[in-house]
Order: C-alpha cells, then structure tokens, then sequence
C-alpha cells in the first residue's frame, strides 16, 4: 500500500548516502540515506542498489508522512509512476 502511495503521490527529493555495508550472508549490500523535509531530518535504506557514501540519491516520500519513504529506482522499476525527477 505505502508503495502505492509513493508511486502516485509521492514528493521527489534528493538523499545524500551516509552508509554502504554488506548485510547477510548472501551478499546483500544495504545502503542508508539522509533527506531534510521542512528542516527536519529523515531515513531510509535501499538494498541492492549501487550507492557509495557521498551519493547523491533519488528518493520518494510521502509529504505527510515523510518517514514513509523509497528510492526512486526501486518505485520506478516495481511500480508505476509518472513522476520525474
């Protein structure tokens, strides 16, 4: 449902990468991000996408809710979307 919502009326804005690890023992790289909305400071993680510390990254949020959030390339390659960055 949150995914829904973040493909159609989601707000775009950019993230900055804070952290890259691998997590399990399958080889999933986590990667974490850090966004401001209206001067407060959010998260969020993706998995699996290749981010480094520094990046800059895509992310979708919800304008009420902004701890709902989502890489912009995991909504736009599992969902669809008309929003652009």
């Amino acid at each position: 449902m949150e995914n829904y919502q973040l493909s159609n009326n989601g707000e775009i804005c950019k993230a900055m990468v804070v952290s890259r690890m691998k997590v399990g023992g399958k080889g999933t790289i986590r990667v974490d991000y850090r966004f401001n909305v209206n001067y407060k400071e959010y998260s969020g993680v993706v998995n699996n996408e290749e981010y480094y510390n520094g990046d800059s990254i895509n992310i979708l949020y919800l304008e009420k809710s902004p701890e709902i959030n989502r890489s912009y390339n995991f909504i736009k390659e599992n969902y669809k979307t008309q929003i652009i960055p």
